[in-house]
Order: structure tokens, then C-alpha cells, then sequence
């Protein structure tokens, strides 16, 4: 057996220390996907991010592919976990982590639905303005409406008064209010909003056990994108699981049945139109019995003043939203058949032959009834 000599034991100390770094180095430099477009939050989320969108999309996918978190039936990421926003190009782990603040981590929330939607609804309350608080969603979509104050505290969620709109989960699945949800998110949010752990919330993973939002953002790419970041995320202002209405004035004519309005700011550039909310105060006395019935399948129609042909509008329980394309103008509203839409009566003939079985069966006891009452009266003259 020899002996190394000191000068060249320190010597091969310093390669092997020399040779981790370089291993770590070349770990962080690992070009791990491509991508064609910058990903970026912008001056604020609310106004649409794609960094935003596949950050959530991201935490969703970790929470049902790992074994710390549970499948979560939605997440929220807040704007206070971004530092910067990533180049288009070749990207690396490091490239990733620099758009990320370092203590950001992933936690699990189990609440009542109240308590989240009462979240997400103090987090808008700047909107449009940038705001370290506000949140993007994953399987969430919702409206945010700017011009109303916010749910009352104390009060259960009235869409005429809070800022956040039908909340839809998944497809088509409004949240519930005492239904309880297990979400995904950060900690800033919990900081924001503490009442989500209080009187049954709980926090299942704290922060302290919580993976790096940076590693999940990191692994979502490599694990599920095959080297390339794909074109859902192209847009820099999001997909729709966010939809900022219109801040505008409208008046309605009741004579000429005509809306007037005229929005407070330009429509974005980047956008083809934007969303107009009319308010149920503002609709005919029919319209009201129509807007949040499910038992009419058909749509509201805009027809808009100099142009031909009918837009098809869409709804919320309380509000009728219309696309505009210019500031101002003026339209009138309808019901009816869109063009290209297949008249759905499923509901009318489910309700009919509801109504027709009822009637069957009431008819059914009612003759059993009277044939039993003639029954005991025969019975009483015979003896």
C-alpha cells in the first residue's frame, strides 16, 4: 500500500470538489426543452399568462402524479411566486428556476367551497391592476366583473355583488358552498387569505414539507412535453380560464328596446373583442325568466346596430355577456336559435313526460281510492 502525499491529497480534494460543481453546473445548463415563445406573466396575471397557465396546469399534474400530494380537484397559483419570465429558445433548469421566487413552494389546502371562492374573489379586488395576490387557476374557470365590490363578509357569494363570476369546475360543475375541495397551491395565498384553514380547513401539506414550485414547473416540462414547449401555451396572454368583463356604461331604451354603451378603455389590442356585461335589472321582464333557466337550451342573440346577421352571447345566473368589437354602439337583445346551433329539447320532452307520469300515477290512486271507498260501502249495505 503507498501513501499520497499531502500536496496531493489537497490536490485531488480540489479535482473531486471541482468535478461536482461541474456536475452540478451541467445539471442547471441541461437543455431540457425548446420553445418557440417567451413564456411570461406580464404587468399582471388577470390580464392573461402563459407562464401563469402552465404553472397551474403544472401543479395540478404534480398533485396527481406524486406521493405527498392528493389529486386535487383544482389549483390556484399565485402572481407573487414569479421573478421573471422565461426567453424563448433553448431552455434550461436554469433558465426556469430564475422565473420562479426561491421559497415558493407547493402546499394543500382542504376547504369549503365558500372559503375559496371568497379567495379568489379578494384577490381580484385590484384588478386590472397588478397585484402580488391575484391567482390563476387550473380546471377553474371564472368572470371577473371589476366593477362590483366583492362578496360581502359574512354573506354567502351573491354574483351580483362579488367580482368573481360563474366559477365553473372542470367542464361545466359549478362550485359548491359548503362542499368541501382539495386544491393545490402556494403559500402566499394561504398568507392572503388565512380564513381558508379556519372552523375545518386544514392545511395537509404546510409549507415547510412543500416541493420548490421551480422542480415541478421543471419535471411538468420534462415528463409531459417531450422536449418542446406545445402551442397551447403560445399566446402571452393566456388561454380563457380567465375572463375580464367590460368596464363600461349601459342604458337601455324600453321603447325602442335598443342598448347603449360605451367602454371606459380601448379593447386590448391583442383581443378581437371583449365581453360586455348586461345585468338582469337591465333585461325585459321575459329575458329575466329565461337568463339561469336550464330548462332553455337556445341562446341570447345580439344584433348590433348597422351590421347584419346576430351574435351569439353567452351567460352567467344574473348577466348576459355580449361580445363588442368597437368602444361604443348599440345592439338589441334576443332569444332564439344561433346560427349553426341545434335546438336541444331534451329538457321541454323530460319535463312533459314528468308531468304526464305524475298526472298517470295521481289518476292511478286516485281511481284505486274511490274503488276501495265503493268497495266499503258495498260491504256495509250487505250486512
Amino acid at each position: 500500500m503507498y501513501k499520497i502525499k499531502k500536496s496531493g491529497l489537497v490536490l485531488l480534494t480540489l479535482c473531486l470538489a471541482a468535478g461536482s460543481m461541474f456536475t452540478l453546473v451541467s445539471a442547471e445548463d441541461e437543455a431540457i426543452a425548446e420553445s418557440s415563445f417567451p413564456l411570461v406573466t406580464g404587468e399582471a396575471t388577470c390580464l392573461g399568462s402563459n407562464l401563469a397557465d402552465l404553472t397551474a396546469d403544472a401543479l395540478l399534474w404534480y398533485s396527481a402524479n406524486n406521493d405527498q400530494y392528493k389529486k386535487a380537484d383544482f389549483s390556484l397559483v399565485s402572481e407573487k411566486v414569479f421573478a421573471g419570465s422565461i426567453p424563448a429558445g433553448t431552455l434550461t433548469e436554469a433558465d426556469i428556476r430564475a422565473a420562479f421566487r426561491e421559497d415558493a413552494v407547493m402546499i394543500e389546502v382542504k376547504s369549503a367551497g365558500g372559503r375559496w371562492l371568497k379567495a379568489i374573489d379578494e384577490s381580484t379586488l385590484n384588478v386590472p391592476a397588478a397585484d402580488a395576490r391575484f391567482v390563476t387557476p387550473a380546471n377553474l374557470r371564472y368572470i371577473i366583473q371589476p366593477s362590483q365590490p366583492g362578496m360581502e363578509e359574512g354573506k354567502r357569494y351573491d354574483e351580483e355583488t362579488a367580482r368573481i363570476l360563474s366559477v365553473i369546475l372542470g367542464k361545466k360543475s359549478d362550485i359548491g358552498w359548503v362542499q368541501n375541495y382539495t386544491a393545490v397551491t402556494d403559500q402566499y395565498l394561504l398568507e392572503a387569505s388565512p380564513a381558508l384553514t379556519a372552523t375545518g380547513g386544514v392545511e395537509v401539506v404546510s409549507a415547510a414539507d412543500g416541493v420548490p414550485i421551480a422542480d415541478i414547473v421543471i419535471a411538468y416540462i420534462r415528463e409531459t412535453m417531450n422536449g418542446a414547449i406545445p402551442d397551447r401555451y403560445a399566446s402571452e396572454h393566456g388561454d380563457d380560464r380567465i375572463t375580464l368583463l367590460a368596464d363600461a356604461s349601459i342604458e337601455y331604451n324600453e321603447e325602442t328596446t335598443v342598448y347603449t354603451y360605451e367602454l371606459k378603455e380601448d379593447i386590448p389590442d391583442y383581443k378581437d373583442f371583449i365581453w360586455l356585461a348586461v345585468p338582469e335589472s337591465l333585461l325585459t321582464k321575459k329575458h329575466r325568466g329565461i337568463i339561469g333557466n336550464s330548462f332553455y337550451t337556445q341562446s341570447f342573440l345580439a344584433q348590433f346596430t348597422g351590421q347584419d346577421g346576430v351574435i351569439e352571447c353567452q351567460e352567467t345566473i344574473h348577466n348576459v355577456l355580449v361580445p363588442v368589437t368597437e368602444k361604443s354602439g348599440s345592439f338589441i337583445l334576443a332569444y332564439g336559435t344561433a346560427p349553426g346551433q341545434k335546438a336541444n329539447r331534451l329538457p321541454f320532452i323530460f319535463a312533459i313526460s314528468l308531468m304526464l307520469l305524475v298526472f298517470v300515477v295521481v289518476g292511478m290512486v286516485s281511481r284505486q281510492n274511490v274503488n276501495a271507498l265503493l268497495a266499503s260501502r258495498n260491504n256495509r249495505r250487505h250486512r
